[in-house]
Formats: C-alpha cells, structure tokens, sequence
C-alpha cells in the first residue's frame, strides 16, 4: 500500500498534503521552496487536474459500473471530485475544527485566511482578543517566524492594558434572570454572567448611581469582565456600559486575568497542538539580561 496523502476529509471535501507526494518522489525540497509562487501554484494546478481526472474515472468505471452495475452514462455521473483551492499552509485542529491560507481558488490568485469552527473567531470573545487572535493566526499560516510572532504577542499584550472596559470584556447574552436572582441575590449554583448582573445592579444601589444607568433586562446583550480584589468582594461584573464611577470607587477590571484566560488560553488551540506556544511566554525578564 502507497503512502497516505490526504491531511484532512470531511462530508464533501477533502485536503491532500501535495508537497509530501512531491518529497516523496525525490523532489528536491530547497529547489521546490526557491521556485517562485506562481510556477508552483501552476504545477500544483496540473499536478491537480491529474488527481481529478484519475480519481473521477475510477470513482465511474470501477464503483459506479462494476461495483453498483449502474447503467447510467458517464456524463450524467454527478458523484465528482473537483479541484477548488490551492494553500500554502492549513492548521488541523479537530474534526470540523481547521484554518487554511488560500493563494488560489478554481485558478484565480488569491490571500485569503479562512477558519471553520475554530473558538478564536467566535463573536462572543472580547473584540480586541479576537482581532489579535485573527492576526496571530493569518501570519502563523502566511508562515511567519516564531520570532516575528512573539514580538507581536509582547505588543498586543502592551497594548490590552490599555484597552477600554468594553474592548476586553466577553460579549454574552442575559437569560434567567429571574430564576437566578431572587430579591437582589443569586442562588447557589448561578451562572458567573448572571452573578455579574446582580454585583452590576449592587454597585448602581451602593454608589447612588441607579437612576442614572439603565438597568440589565431578560434577553439583552451585555458585556461581562472579571475585577480585581475590591472592598466590596466581587469579582465579576456584568454592564452594558462600564460607569466611569466604577473606577473612581476601585471597581478596576483585572486584565491579568482577562488577557490569560481569553487571550493567552485561547491563542494555545492553535499554537498547542503544533508545538509553538512559546511564542506566547511573557519576554520581559529574559530581555534583561540579552
């Protein structure tokens, strides 16, 4: 039995490792990687068409004819296998879980990242997360280095600090209200989002300042954000917007956690499982000393 080429099959399509069939057949890869983008991408294309046509015609001549005894004529076979998408690089991640870089698509030239059920993409996730996870991923599939990539991750890492309540909290909709919060007070075993509708609508009481925010109703879509040790103990809060008030009484959010949790966790699903999540370690203490 040959070697196995395919990286990834789902319901109706299937991605097949081009460059390992090439290695396999003696190409010399450091001669392959120093062609240029577009000879390589003509040769895949040809080299494509050949699978097709190859795979097309087994596919009718041996299971539809011989294996099924089917009598119906060859161009009115719809079972066919087509060649979509050439990409320099994808990342697998789990079963419906992947991301690819796009260069060509049905023999157009393209630079496309896309990314299908993976988490970092989610529109709950705090936007200036996600718009940082975006970026790590489309260069780590462009292919840049792990150095380039770790300078970046120090920068957002500066920049997420500085980032406005509403940029690094979760975005999430409010169900059960009423059955989590009874007379102001949750109940044991209430979801973290609802207990921080009940600490949001505490503080409005407590700061004399709930008249002046609108209160969180059943079915909205609000913001939640862990907080940092404070004189009244809570530790999360939920709002639709962050009361300035809030930091003038310590109500502070605590980006550690927030960056760690949201960022740092969630950057190592993709990183992880291709052995590069050193990029992510903090570079502060080894800069003093090189």
């Amino acid at each position: 039995m040959g070697n196995n080429y395919v990286a990834y099959i789902d319901t109706d399509s299937v991605f097949i490792m081009l460059n390992q069939y090439l290695i396999d057949q003696g190409v010399d890869i450091e001669k392959w990687n120093a062609i240029d983008k577009d000879t390589k991408v003509k040769f895949l294309l040809r080299l494509s068409k050949e699978i097709e046509t190859h795979v097309n015609d087994k596919s009718y001549n041996h299971t539809q004819l011989v294996d099924y005894n089917s009598i119906v004529d060859q161009d009115n076979f719809s079972i066919k296998l087509k060649q979509e998408i050439v990409c320099s690089n994808a990342l697998f991640l789990a079963p419906k879980m992947y991301a690819f870089h796009v260069i060509n698509e049905e023999g157009y030239d393209t630079d496309n990242v896309d990314a299908k059920g993976i988490e970092i993409v989610r529109s709950s996730a705090p936007t200036a997360f996600r718009n940082a996870l975006k970026t790590i991923l489309e260069l780590l599939l462009k292919g840049h280095s792990d150095e380039e990539l770790s300078t970046l991750v120090d920068k957002f890492k500066k920049e997420f600090y500085k980032a406005k309540p509403e940029d690094i909290s979760v975005n999430i909709g409010v169900n059960g209200i009423d059955k989590y919060i009874v007379d102001g007070e949750y109940r044991k075993g209430t979801p973290y989002h609802i207990k921080g509708i009940a600490h949001y609508h505490f503080l409005l009481k407590e700061l004399g300042i709930e008249h002046k925010y609108e209160h969180i109703k059943e079915g909205d879509k609000c913001k939640i954000v862990y907080l940092r040790p404070n004189k009244y103990g809570l530790d999360t809060v939920t709002y639709y917007k962050w009361p300035k008030e809030f930091f003038d009484n310590g109500i502070l959010i605590d980006y550690d956690i927030m960056i760690e949790k949201y960022f740092i966790n969630k950057a190592k699903i993709i990183l992880d499982p291709i052995n590069r999540a050193g990029i992510l370690e903090d570079k502060g203490v080894e800069d003093l000393f090189f």
